[in-house]
């Protein structure tokens, strides 16, 4: 079975080989969406979190993308995680390690 479409094997390839992923288990669909929504504001709005001169997204046909410097611009410019969100955010992670091992997710 190929799981992998004609074509998109090297960028499979490049992703399993030169990036790390780390997956979080979060149940609960309103959390994970609040989460997410928050993660993007909180690095969007990271002054050291800035696209490398490289990124691709600087040819991006958006220019959203292009000006926010993210692929994921749902959240962008909205609330931050709390110190609160913060802390549940590393308990899931915590929680997805120790029940988790997957050789994709490194």
């Amino acid at each position: 079975m190929r799981l992998v479409p004609p074509g998109r094997g090297a960028g499979v390839s490049l992703l399993r080989n030169n990036f790390m992923f780390r997956c979080i288990e979060v149940s609960d669909r309103q959390e994970r969406n609040r989460l997410e929504d928050r993660l993007m504001a909180t690095v969007w709005a990271c002054a050291e979190c800035t696209p490398s001169p490289t990124w691709l997204g600087l040819y991006a046909y958006s220019s959203v993308v292009r000006s926010c410097g993210m692929w994921n611009i749902k959240g962008v410019g909205g609330v931050q995680l709390s110190d609160d969100e913060l802390e549940r955010f590393e308990e899931l992670v915590d929680e997805t390690a120790t029940r988790w091992i997957n050789p994709n997710c490194r």
